[in-house]
């Protein structure tokens, strides 16, 4: 790699980039204005608002009051406590008609029982929950006045009814406190604007460039492409952490000013719920707190820090943005790949405010995940060194392969200069000559088919009836989408769905291979029980143990596999397969598989049983052999489900005699399959780059469903 052409390339991107108004309002104008307008705004509006709260008394009524009870009321009106009560005799009527904002009703005492005080509010509306704070508040107050007066009547002691107070004392330090709270926002907001800030250079830097007509110039320059890769993503990466810091420096000090907002409000707070005596110390039925005040200073060492994990967060949405900005077309496409993006990383983003989320090895390095939680712990003065640094390489290698991946769409020119692609609305007609094989954009839409289908009506179908549910959704919400498909564009059945009679010796290796991954992904559960421990078994698998022995087979081991293979190991390892590789095709009709399946906690179980599914269709030629296959490993599970129960829970790892045989038959499974000579490979596309049909010119293919490949600068089917 030529550095002197890298530094030409990035100096010209990062001047061109700066002339962007749109990019120097996203750096400057965002954190340097926007932020301290939220603060001034926020903390007026918050102030404002309790103020009123604070200085109106509510309105109440009060129905069957004892007879003291009125001049409790006025005795207190002068502590912060008033109220102004109104009669009615439609209370609910007033509360709907905004009368009042809340009752409170003395029902008499039950035989056995005390006398109640119900307090009723609209829980939808802020005054009436603020005068149900007020009245709960009178209320304890008076009932401490009443205990008071009936001990001294009876000459009793405090202590008589209250022998001891409770005190909770949070450890934590204000300074600890805060970094907790505002460490999950803050985490969240950084990780949307290096989302963001890297996008719209990105979006310039390649989609811009094809709008303007000069990518082709620079494309026949003596720049190589790396060294322009290379040149564009560091200029691009130069924005996301210029904007990225001054983001972070600008939210640090407006949450310093937020965190002494939150004490005001809780201040205030307290006053609004009538708090008296010591101004550190809240009593409330025998239960003594302290008043919790945070505090949110960020040093320069802490900001250092929070710097330094930024930068590998900022490398990988860098190249995340020049990847996609590669596959639009103009600068509007480019701008639509955003929002999926962000919705990508959003639920990734959302880990620090789960409960019970603390930043493990293994979290350390779950992409987005890892930084946010560590975000959090370095706030919260309670992260670890080994955490850190994990994090970093884990984070860095994310973005070396993002940017691998972006230096190969650049060397592709039928990804660079791609045809405008359309969606015939009438897809319905296809024509006869489209194609003998699927495409992996033909598998993508199907699978994103059948999982809506599963996710919206499978479970609708399994919660009526399960065993009817089950049979309704393998045959209608994952076989016939598969067969329609195919029907739909005239595919190839038999090369699509692999009918072939497979020879005896892969039958035999699908059995032995079946045994030996159904024990090998058991082991794969328990290992991976060790990082998330995994629920209790849901009530369906009591209702399927439950079923006749000919059921349960039926559909278990004849039925699932039948239907399944041919939507997995059929038309997606196909389509997948197309362009990209038998392995990259096995690969993703694996994890197709285990998705298909809407259970998180057994995906390595699933993803497994799916790679040796795959290589087992794979080298026989045939889909029997994945039926099969398939078949033993979910019979397997029965068997050992009925009589060893305690094995089939991953609770315990495999005695090591059985993990050994796991491993051995799976290996004797995979020399059957593979020793056979020449395996019967499949047909295309996969030896031939993934040509629907080699008989026809890409200018001959239509097009469907945006289609890319076809007809493209250095497609397959043009060289």
């Amino acid at each position: 790699m030529d550095r002197k052409m890298v530094g030409i390339v990035y100096r010209r991107e990062l001047r061109d980039t700066l002339r962007d108004r749109r990019t120097l309002f996203l750096m400057l104008g965002l954190p340097l204005v926007l932020y301290p307008l939220l603060l001034i705004g926020t903390s007026q509006l918050v102030v404002l608002q309790y103020g009123r709260v604070v200085d109106q008394p509510p309105r109440v009524a009060v129905l069957d009051a004892p007879p003291d009870f009125g001049p409790f009321l006025d005795k207190v009106s002068g502590e912060g406590l008033a109220v102004e009560v109104r009669d009615t005799k439609d209370p609910l009527g007033a509360l709907e008609a905004g009368e009042i904002e809340a009752w409170v009703d003395f029902d008499g005492a039950v035989e056995g029982t005390p006398p109640r005080a119900k307090v009723r509010f609209d829980g939808t509306n802020d005054r009436s929950t603020a005068a149900r704070t007020r009245l709960v508040t009178l209320l304890r107050r008076y009932r401490e006045k009443r205990v008071e007066e009936n001990l001294e009547a009876s000459g009793l002691d405090r202590t008589a009814v209250t022998p001891f107070d409770i005190a909770p004392v949070n450890v934590a330090g204000a300074s600890a406190r805060g970094g907790a709270l505002f460490g999950k926002v803050l985490a969240i907001l950084l990780v949307l604007m290096a989302v963001t800030f890297p996008f719209y250079p990105a979006i310039d830097a390649a989609a811009g460039e094809k709008e303007r007509g000069t990518l082709e110039t620079l494309l026949v320059t003596p720049v190589g492409r790396t060294e322009l890769v290379m040149g564009k993503y560091l200029s691009i990466l130069t924005v996301a952490l210029v904007g990225s810091t001054l983001n972070l420096v600008a939210m640090a000090f407006t949450f310093s000013h937020f965190a002494s907002l939150v004490n005001e409000a809780n201040a205030q707070a307290r006053e609004l719920r009538g708090v008296q005596g010591d101004p550190d110390e809240v009593s409330i039925e025998g239960m003594v707190e302290k008043k919790e005040a945070v505090q949110f200073r960020v040093d320069g060492a802490t900001i250092l820090a929070l710097l330094i994990v930024l930068v590998p967060l900022c490398a990988l949405f860098s190249a995340l943005a020049l990847a996609l900005s590669a596959f639009a077309r103009t600068y509007k496409e480019g701008q639509y790949y955003l929002t999926p993006l962000i919705a990508a990383v959003l639920p990734l983003a959302l880990v620090p405010v789960l409960p019970e989320f603390p930043l493990t090895w293994t979290l350390s390095i779950v992409p987005v995940a890892n930084v946010c939680l560590l975000f959090r712990e370095v706030l919260s003065s309670n992260w670890l060194p080994g955490h850190f640094v994990v994090v970093q390489l884990s984070t860095f290698a994310y973005a070396a392969l993002a940017l691998v991946w972006a230096q190969r769409l650049f060397r592709r020119e039928e990804v660079l200069f791609r045809q405008p692609g359309t969606l015939a609305w009438r897809f319905w007609r296809a024509s006869p000559d489209y194609g003998k094989l699927p495409r992996a954009r033909h598998a993508f839409f199907l699978f994103v088919l059948v999982l809506l289908l599963m996710w919206f009506a499978g479970q609708e179908f399994q919660r009526a009836n399960l065993v009817r549910g089950l049979v309704l959704s393998l045959l209608f919400l994952v076989l016939s989408p598969a067969l329609a498909t195919a029907a739909l564009y005239r595919f190839d059945w038999k090369a699509t769905f692999a009918f072939r009679v497979p020879s005896l010796r892969a039958l035999a290796g699908a059995v032995v291979l079946g045994l030996g991954a159904f024990l090998l992904a058991r082991q794969v559960l328990y290992w991976q029980s060790l990082a998330y421990p995994l629920p209790e078994g849901p009530a369906a698998a009591e209702e399927l143990a439950r079923l006749p022995l000919a059921w349960l087979v039926l559909i278990a081991c004849v039925l699932a596999p039948l239907c399944e293979e041919a939507l997995c190991r059929g038309f997606l390892l196909r389509g997948f397969s197309a362009g990209r590789g038998i392995w990259a095709g096995v690969v993703f009709s694996a994890a197709c598989f285990a998705l298909l399946h809407l259970s998180p906690h057994r995906f390595l179980f699933t993803f497994t049983l799916g790679l040796a599914l795959g290589f087992a269709v794979h080298r026989s030629g045939s889909l029997a052999t994945g039926i099969l296959l398939h078949g033993i490993s979910n019979g397997t599970a029965l068997v050992v489900a009925t009589n060893w129960p305690d094995l089939a829970e991953p609770r315990s790892s495999l005695p090591w005699w059985l993990l050994a045989a796991g491993l051995a038959l799976a290996a004797a499974g995979v020399l059957l399959l593979a020793l056979r000579g020449r395996a019967r490979k499949q047909e295309e596309p996969a030896e031939t780059g993934g040509v629907p049909n080699p008989d026809l010119s890409p200018r001959q293919e239509p097009q469907r469903f945006g289609s890319q490949d076809s007809g493209s600068r250095g497609s397959a089917g043009s060289k």
